[in-house]
This record gives C-alpha cells, structure tokens and sequence, in this order.
C-alpha cells in the first residue's frame, strides 16, 4: 500500500490551514450590495417553486440585464434548496469551489508538464495549486457571491482542457465527451468559456513546436472535433456581442464607444495592470474605473505600455528561442492571453468598470506554472549550492506568509460591502 510522504502530508495541512484561515471570515458575512441583489435575492428564478420544464426554458431563454449565465442561476437554486437564503452556505459553496479549481490547476498543470517533459512536475504542480489558490488577486470571485460564475466557468474550463489533454494522450472517445461536455456547460455559465477551444489549437502548436517530428495529421486526427467546436465557439461569440451586450437595460456603455486607438491603448492599460498585480498584488480593490472618457486627451504614460510590451516579447523571445523550454513558455503566455482577450476588451463588452480582480482568476495559473517550472528547475540544477537554496526557501516562506496575511485583509475589506441582511 502507498501512503502519502510525511512532507506531502505537512504542505496539505499547512495548505488547508492557510484556506481556513484566509476565509474564515464567511462565518459572519451577508450579501454584498454589489450586484447580489438583482443577481440572486430578486431574481426569481434563484428560488423556483418547483424545476419543470417551464422553469428550465426561461432559464435558459432569459438574458439578465446583461448576464446570461443559466447555469449560475440553477447554481443559486440549488444552494438555496439547503437553508434559502443563508449567506453563509452561498460563501461556503464558493470556498469549495474554489478549492476545487486548485485540485483541477494541480491535475492540469502536473499533465502539462508531463506531454512536454518538464523535470520535477510532482512538486512545480503542486506548489503552482498552492500558490494559485491563495494569491490575493484570486480573493474576490471567492468571497463575492455574484463571483461565483467566474468559479463556476473556471472548473468547467478547467474540466474541459483536461479531458482535451487526456484526449490527446490517449485518444478514448470518453474524454472527447468529456471536453465537449465541460466547454458546452462553460459557455452557459460566461461568456469566457467560449475561449476554452482557442487553448486546445495553441496546446497543439505549441506540442509541435516541442516534438517537430510529430505529424500534423497525428495531431489533428480528430479534426471534425476541433471544427465542432471551434463553431460553437464563434456562435456563442456572436450571440453574446449582438444579444447579451445590446440589451437596453444596461446602465452604461460599452468600451465599444470609445474610438479605435483609446482601445487599443486601454487594452495594453489593462494588460500592464493584471501583469503587475500578479507579480505585485498591492492596492487591490473592487473597482476600477475607465481612466479616460471617450475622445479625451490621452496621458502620454499610456503610450508607453505598448512600446515596452513589444520591445519585452522581442528581447524574451530573442532569449529563448533555440531553448528546448520555448514551446512550453510559448504556451503558458498563449494561454494568459487567450484567457485574458475578453476582459482586455479586444472584443468589446458591456462593462461598468474597466478592469477587475476576477478576469485575472483563471488566466493566472499559467503564469503562475512558467515561474514556479522556472524557478524549482533552476533550484535543482543549483542543489550543490547550498546559500541559494535557502534564499529561495526563505523567498517562499515570506511570499506565502504575505499572500495569506493580504488575502485575509481582501477578505476583511469585502465584508464591508455585505451589509444586505
């Protein structure tokens, strides 16, 4: 019989303590004056009578001002049915969701690592879940109820791409169904989910680049998949820019009024904020709001963002090209921008703020992997060394002690804005 390692024994409890003391805070929260009302305590449809048939077509028919996200209703149902409108088992539902999410960045990223033959993926895959799961920035789809389609889309997206790369590996029709499944649900949760097919393409090239001798009709030996949905991908995509976002109830306007160039250099705005605030998450809040109106002046700062970013992926790229890691870089980066294209508003959604927190949720863990797979390989080859091993540990314990001290402070200063009893 296997049993777990006494030190992988230890990094869960320290795991689960660090959980528990982080959002511990839910014992004594209510709901947030921050969409919970017109999203779940009037929305009639969170608390059904009874679940025909009737019931499930205006669900799945009905656009919520501009939410359409029916299996996040059916979610709220469902808690409900265990002690109504209790605050406290909407915010414990979301903890376990969000640890699930960590299980599935563990199972994702360990895979990963394994199709590109990533040394050490055991403990890169475990410590990238840990870290992932109390960073600062992942705090407020956690502990905001409304947040929950963000969990919700995350672990079917999640779900989605694993049963893909379980696919890909060893090809059963099972896990197809289980990736077709998963992204179908996503898409019904939000609209992010529609971006989950776009991750499997650039798996792919990013796998050829890594073992050029595999064959592309190897690759896409189930190419009538990869066109399904790739189709339902744009279907949805349409539905959510003509339907969802031009709703005449929206009480503001989308990015869309501004003009072409305030876009783009919003875009590289937005992009420099959930890059910086992954590395260094300070100054968190709830809300961000568009640093500059439509046709307004534009600070000359923002003309900088997309010249450094450029010049950044020229000089990266130069740095990395003949490494065997490249494909694997390659697809960690692919990954954060695909995820990251929505709320970079390249295509333009109806929002009240510019940026927020939560789009950074799913994004980051790839991030997240490419530094911890750089940082522990790196540690590895340094093993005779003893001075940077115990710098790097003495790194880990303060990043770990102060994500969890801030988090627990989000946590703190989001129960501020729960005070609807």
């Amino acid at each position: 019989m296997n049993y777990m390692p006494p030190l992988k024994v230890a990094c869960c409890c320290i795991f689960f303590l660090a959980v528990a003391y982080i959002y511990h805070p839910i014992m004594h929260m209510s709901f947030s004056i921050i969409d919970d009302p017109w999203m779940l305590l009037v929305n009639k449809y969170t608390h059904p009578a009874d679940f025909g048939a009737q019931y499930f077509k205006a669900v799945f028919t009905r656009i919520n001002d501009i939410q359409y996200s029916p299996v996040n209703t059916l979610y709220y149902a469902l808690i409900y049915r265990v002690n109504k409108f209790d605050p406290y088992f909407f915010h414990l539902f979301n903890v376990v969701l969000h640890l699930c999410n960590a299980l599935m960045i563990l199972l994702v990223s360990e895979r990963i690592l394994q199709l590109f033959d990533i040394d050490h993926r055991k403990i890169i895959s475990i410590i990238t879940a840990m870290i992932w799961c109390i960073h600062p920035i992942n705090v407020e789809p956690v502990i905001w109820v409304s947040g929950s389609k963000i969990l919700l889309c995350t672990l079917f997206s999640l779900l989605s791409f694993y049963g893909f790369l379980l696919a890909f590996s060893r090809g059963k029709s099972i896990h197809w169904l289980i990736c077709i499944v998963c992204f179908i649900i996503s898409m019904f949760i939000k609209e992010q989910g529609m971006m989950t097919p776009y991750m499997f393409i650039l798996f792919i090239l990013a796998y050829k680049l890594r073992f050029p001798d595999q064959q592309w009709s190897v690759l896409f030996k189930s190419y009538p998949v990869y066109f399904i949905l790739i189709v339902m991908s744009v279907t949805f995509c349409l539905f959510t820019v003509f339907k969802v976002n031009e709703v005449e109830t929206s009480n503001f306007k989308p990015i869309a009024t501004y003009p072409l160039l305030q876009r783009i250099l919003l875009c590289f705005f937005c992009l420099r904020f959930y890059l910086v605030n992954l590395i260094f998450p300070v100054n968190l809040h709830y809300h961000y709001p568009f640093p500059i109106r439509p046709y307004d002046p534009v600070p000359l700062s923002f003309y900088a963002f997309p010249l450094m970013f450029v010049l950044f992926f020229i000089c990266l790229i130069l740095y990395i090209w003949k490494s065997k890691n490249f494909p694997f870089i390659f697809l960690c980066v692919g990954i954060l921008l695909i995820q990251l294209s929505l709320e970079l508003q390249i295509i333009p959604m109806t929002r009240p703020a510019i940026m927020a927190d939560r789009y950074m949720y799913l994004p980051s863990f790839s991030l997240i992997l490419l530094a911890v797979s750089w940082s522990v390989n790196s540690l590895y080859k340094k093993i005779h060394h003893f001075l940077p091993k115990r710098l790097l540990l003495m790194f880990v314990l303060i990043l770990f002690f102060f994500f969890v001290t801030y988090s627990e402070q989000l946590v703190f200063n989001w129960s501020q804005f729960n005070i609807v009893k």
